[in-house]
């Protein structure tokens, strides 16, 4: 009632936990979402890009959140995940601070990937 946003946190939904993606399809089907964002810890790398894969297909999601960017040291994952599921990264968390959830800048990812071109200061 009169609420512009509701997070639903589905933490500890493991791709490889069948009952755990049944009952986020469930929250899905029930609370109809307007978007749905994957968050994921760069830090995990493929296991992370099989998880969304596997999390687009079963429930579906709008944009990705990759998190632990500053204890990755290029970030090839963020590549990945958009390769794997077509869906755009929306923010990237390169601390713990909340200054440090910024939206996701295709520059900044390809100076890290690349340092020579100079992008990549935050």
């Amino acid at each position: 009632r009169h609420v512009d946003v509701v997070l639903v946190d589905t933490a500890g939904r493991q791709h490889t936990n069948v009952n755990l993606v049944e009952e986020a399809k469930k929250i899905r089907r029930v609370v109809k979402p307007h978007l749905t964002i994957f968050v994921g810890d760069a830090l995990s790398g493929n296991d992370m890009v099989e998880q969304a894969r596997i999390f687009q297909k079963e429930l579906g999601f709008d944009a990705a959140v990759l998190t632990k960017l500053d204890c990755d040291t290029k970030g090839g994952s963020a590549l990945s995940i958009v390769s794997a599921v077509d869906r755009p990264i929306a923010l990237v968390g390169t601390g713990q601070g909340y200054d440090e959830l910024r939206p996701f800048d295709a520059a900044w990812m390809v100076g890290r990937l690349f340092p020579e071109t100079g992008e990549a200061s935050p």
